[in-house]
């Protein structure tokens, strides 16, 4: 106890947040910096041994350290890493809705790129400022996207086109409707072909062969783009999925566009759409569960009183 209070100050912990000097250092003590999430079911920091952000954030900002990076909405987290001519910010939006935000970077510079993981995509940023010793720049991220925010110490050049907009309003063109055309792998049990008039999760259809399919199933339509609407020729196109379960190949016309796994579930069909009667084929893979909940309902046909299953032993399926 004598240990505890010389050290601490006191042998309780007190509720709010407290400085007690002992010799040269700082302590910080106090219930709210216990993790708030702890013992929250499904809560990525549950786990967590870090007081919750702000707090970390207010702390250091006491103690005299700039911020590396922070947000106006405290919405965006990140991390940095640096290098010998760059600093490199990988910054993530964790909640479900799209943010626009003002960032500020205390490594950053005014010559910066963007370096999205998803698709592969570089391009220069325009419109960053300085404000606090800090290189602000408004930053929009759709629900659960990250991406890459690369600051050169030295002018680049490259022969990046810079945008006017580095994250332009992107309109609705058109939506494409039922029905759709849809087909399963009859080795697992889907049906070959079926239409479905609108896009629904399998797990509430009412056959069995798609209520409890694992597998792929591929969805297909003809559609045409809108009749004089400027807009088409002018910008770029993007396909939005919307949200799938769990990972989707897309391809326009005999194109491969490439497989979407994560938020943003949008494609960019620009070089591969037409004007009228494009093909359009997704491939939609889910996961294995469902039919794990399928076979609960059939015949127990495993190993039983230590003897593998006739079936297995003769490979008659």
């Amino acid at each position: 106890k004598s240990i505890n209070t010389e050290l601490l100050g006191s042998i309780e912990i007190p509720p709010d947040l407290t400085l007690h000097n002992y010799g040269k250092g700082k302590i910080w003590l106090g219930k709210i910096l216990c993790n708030s999430h702890k013992g929250i079911r499904n809560d990525p920091d549950s786990l967590s041994l870090y007081p919750d952000y702000p707090i970390t954030k207010s702390l250091l900002e006491r103690a005299g350290n700039i911020p590396d990076f922070y947000s106006a909405s405290e919405n965006i987290r990140y991390t940095h890493r640096s290098l010998t001519d760059r600093e490199i910010y990988f910054i993530s939006n964790r909640n479900g809705s799209t943010i626009t935000d003002s960032c500020f970077f205390r490594d950053g510079s005014h010559t910066a790129e963007l370096w999205d993981a998803v698709t592969g995509e570089i391009k220069s940023l325009s419109g960053l400022f300085e404000k606090n010793e800090r290189t602000g720049l408004i930053i929009k991220l759709e629900p659960f996207q990250s991406c890459f925010l690369v600051f050169y110490d030295k002018e680049k050049t490259n022969n990046r086109i810079i945008k006017k907009e580095n994250f332009p309003e992107k309109q609705v063109l058109m939506t494409l409707n039922g029905p759709w055309n849809v087909s399963f792998d009859t080795t697992w049990g889907g049906p070959e072909k079926i239409i479905f008039d609108t896009l629904a999760d399998w797990s509430q259809r009412p056959e069995d062969g798609i209520k409890f399919y694992s597998g792929i199933a591929a969805y297909s339509k003809i559609f045409s783009l809108p009749k004089n609407d400027v807009s088409v020729n002018k910008s770029d196109i993007y396909l939005d999925l919307g949200k799938v379960k769990n990972m989707a190949r897309v391809e326009i016309n005999g194109k491969d566009l490439g497989v979407l796994w994560t938020s943003p579930w949008q494609i960019n069909i620009t070089d591969a759409v037409r004007n009228k009667n494009n093909h359009l084929e997704i491939e939609v893979a889910n996961l294995w569960i469902n039919r794990l909940i399928g076979d609960e309902s059939e015949p127990w046909d495993g190993v039983e009183k230590g003897k593998w299953p006739e079936w297995l032993i003769n490979g008659t399926q």
